[in-house]
């Protein structure tokens, strides 16, 4: 697993618009014979390049416990309300499909498979003590 270089730096906002922390968006990349639980990090990067290595598998998300925990840490308080965008493409070199599925205080809306050379935004908002992820579509790198 390695993580890319930092491509932009968006900010996060307060209510009253001030400046909270920003946020690096980096590309993480994954490759494992195994499913893999993702971190807060690796979710909060943007962007997941994740080679299945051999078959298909089922990779988790982190418990909204943690990525609440990160962004507290990491911003000096929960940003209740906050969304932040996350594509996951399934990098696999042969007929592999990924499933992304929900954790602990984690509800996924939408469809959570990934085909081979596809990949998907997913659309991640921050409640109180819980997280939402929506599936928002599919596009096809094949071509």
């Amino acid at each position: 697993m390695s993580s890319g270089k930092n491509n932009q730096k968006l900010l996060l906002w307060n209510e009253d618009n001030s400046e909270v922390a920003p946020r690096i968006i980096s590309i993480t990349e994954i490759e494992d014979g195994a499913p893999v639980t993702y971190t807060p990090q690796q979710v909060l990067s943007g962007l997941i390049l994740r080679d299945l290595d051999g078959a298909s598998r089922t990779d988790t998300f982190p418990t909204a416990a943690d990525i609440i925990d990160y962004l507290e840490t990491t911003t000096g308080k929960i940003p209740v309300g906050w969304s932040t965008n996350l594509h996951i493409r399934n990098i696999t070199n042969d007929a592999y499909t990924l499933t992304v599925n929900n954790a602990t205080g984690v509800d996924i809306y939408g469809e959570n498979t990934i085909a081979q050379n596809n990949g998907k935004d997913f659309l991640i908002v921050v409640l109180e003590t819980t997280v939402s992820v929506f599936a928002k579509g599919s596009v096809d790198f094949t071509n």
